[in-house]
């Protein structure tokens, strides 16, 4: 498939057939074209949701039961979590269609072929994306909010690699209930992408703490990111590091 509808060479054959075989003004051939490529986009994932339904289901099933979620109060220092997934042509052609980042560095073999890198690259909020999996999913969990995220890219992630992202929990500011994350992503041993985040994370409500004990988080609600991702390991904190106590 390869991102082929995004073609610039295909794209000015078509408008010049446009304009000057059919006499269409410019921004008609452009609406035109504009729109031939939104259906394309919508047939492309209308297929891919018929494809990946049976998949779909069994995601669903796997997402719960599995991993606890935190409260700040079970946050300490050096707790770390991980997710791994494979990056496919599909992941790619689906992302550009989401967020509308049709650059052909990721679609296109051919434009792809004349840059610096030689085939096509996933986008980099793609690969950026697995942080936020881990952060929402393993550590803190379901319930945390970002607040920020710094980013630095520093190689390219190809169709066919398999990225782990990576966070280890570095700072608490129980004041505000922050939590700060140290967040890298690598291909094997490569670095990928590297950044901090913070996020919001809520106390326990006081009638779980009255009812449960402090030591209770809120239960079993989610597992493995997504098919295709393997479990995290949550690292214990090192001996002598005690969990944050809100003020």
């Amino acid at each position: 498939m390869g991102g082929e509808f995004y073609k610039r060479s295909q794209e000015r054959d078509i408008l010049d057939y446009l304009t000057i075989s059919c006499g269409l003004r410019i921004s008609e051939a452009q609406q035109i074209i504009a729109e031939a490529q939104a259906r394309l986009v919508a047939a492309l994932l209308a297929r891919d949701t018929e494809e990946t339904s049976e998949s779909a289901d069994v995601t669903s099933a796997r997402l719960c039961g599995e991993c606890k979620v935190m409260y700040f109060e079970d946050l300490a220092t050096n707790m770390s979590a991980a997710v791994s997934k494979l990056i496919t042509e599909r992941d790619v052609e689906t992302f550009a269609a989401v967020s509308t980042d049709t650059n052909p560095i990721h679609l296109s073999d051919e434009f792809a072929a004349g840059t610096k890198f030689k085939r096509r690259i996933a986008h980099g909020l793609l690969t950026a994306s697995l942080i936020s999996a881990v952060l929402g999913t393993k550590l803190p969990g379901p319930g945390a909010i970002y607040v920020s995220q710094n980013l630095k890219f520093t190689a390219p992630v190809y169709l066919g690699d398999v990225v782990t992202a990576t966070v280890t929990l570095v700072t608490l500011d129980s004041l505000h209930r922050f939590a700060r994350f140290d967040c890298v992503c690598h291909v094997g041993h490569k670095m990928v992408v590297s950044g901090d985040a913070v996020l919001y994370v809520p106390n326990r409500p006081a009638e779980l703490a009255a009812t449960t004990g402090p030591s209770a988080g809120r239960g079993a609600l989610c597992a493995s990111a997504s098919i295709g991702q393997r479990e995290s390991t949550l690292a214990p904190a090192p001996a002598g590091a005690a969990p944050a106590n809100p003020q």
